[in-house]
């Protein structure tokens, strides 16, 4: 029976078992923060890439047999949402992994938490974000979300 091995109270029996296990070193959480990083930037950085205008028009000239631009431009509004959605996800895990037992408690702080990120998202985007920050051929962006991603992978062992 499920009641014998838990008990009547799950979230204890949750927090028992995390309190047993070994606590991270400070190296180990840095290193694990960098890994998410690099994962999160590598994923955000690919779906902003292949959603970008650019990318659209380079397939379109594919395959209208045109003369292919390979370059692909990063606006303010691209490295903020990038930023932003990372931060978010932190954020929104942190919280989460918190309060998992408190519903209320968990909705009042995911609310707390996002709202202002996407407040301050569609600012800069309305304010300056079609503001061009770079132009960069597109088989670089895929050569860096390679890099991030080999990243991740060796960081994934050590963290």
């Amino acid at each position: 029976n499920i009641d014998d091995v838990i008990g009547k109270d799950y979230k204890q029996f949750c927090d028992d078992i995390i309190e047993s296990l070994p606590k991270k070193t400070t190296k180990e959480k840095i290193l694990s923060a960098v890994d998410i990083i690099c994962c999160g930037m590598a994923v955000l950085l690919f779906i902003n890439t292949i959603l970008s205008d650019e990318v659209f028009q380079m397939i379109a000239n594919v395959f209208n047999h045109n003369a292919v631009n390979y370059n692909v431009t990063f606006s303010v509004f691209d490295a903020a949402s990038i930023f932003i959605f990372l931060g978010a996800a932190t954020i929104l895990v942190n919280v989460i992994t918190k309060n998992a037992f408190d519903e209320k408690q968990l909705l009042k702080k995911v609310e707390v938490a996002a709202i202002p990120l996407f407040i301050v998202l569609l600012g800069v985007g309305f304010s300056v974000g079609k503001k061009v920050l770079f132009t960069v051929n597109v088989f670089v962006v895929v050569g860096i979300v390679v890099g991030l991603l080999l990243a991740h992978k060796v960081l994934e062992k050590y963290s």
